[in-house]
């Protein structure tokens, strides 16, 4: 799984966030927090009147202590954060370089693509990460049921 290195816009969301303990921890809890984060956001996101792309949503991911306390925001890129609907966050992703790899499969697998690249991929690829969100992009070839969805992983780099 080789990732195309590709300079990506800044981008405007709101959404909802949560703290998570990541994949990568022996204490886990992302498979608990996400979801539920995701049915919430699903739930409400016809309140953001703004959102700039009707066929994708973005779960962004924020590092807080290390490597294994983290911050994940679902959301969708707005035109304008100006009438943020009342009790969902408004947040800023930086513009600047990425290695964007495409997880194909369910999201039972998600975590081995993850393994890779934080553990195979990143070590011997040169780049080091930069400081802001790591970005999953759930465009029109996502389905949630289906063996033969796609989504994007984005890794800020350096």
């Amino acid at each position: 799984m080789e990732p195309t290195i590709k300079s990506l816009p800044a981008r405007t969301v709101v959404g909802l966030g949560a703290k998570f303990i990541s994949i990568l921890s022996p204490k886990a809890n992302n498979f608990e927090v996400i979801p539920r984060l995701w049915h919430e956001f699903v739930n409400r996101q016809d309140e953001i009147a703004a959102r700039k792309n009707n066929n994708e949503s973005l779960g962004c991911v924020w590092c807080l202590e290390g490597m294994h306390e983290l911050y994940y925001f679902a959301g969708v890129e707005v035109t304008t954060a100006a009438d943020a609907p009342a009790g969902m966050e408004v947040r800023e992703i930086p513009a600047g370089r990425h290695a964007v790899f495409v997880h194909k499969g369910s999201l039972d697998t998600l975590g081995q693509t993850m393994n890779y690249i934080h553990g195979t991929w990143f070590p011997a690829s040169g780049y080091q990460k930069r400081d802001a969100p790591e970005v999953e992009v759930y465009g029109p070839k996502f389905d949630l049921g289906s063996a033969d969805s796609e989504l994007e992983i984005c890794i800020p780099i350096g």
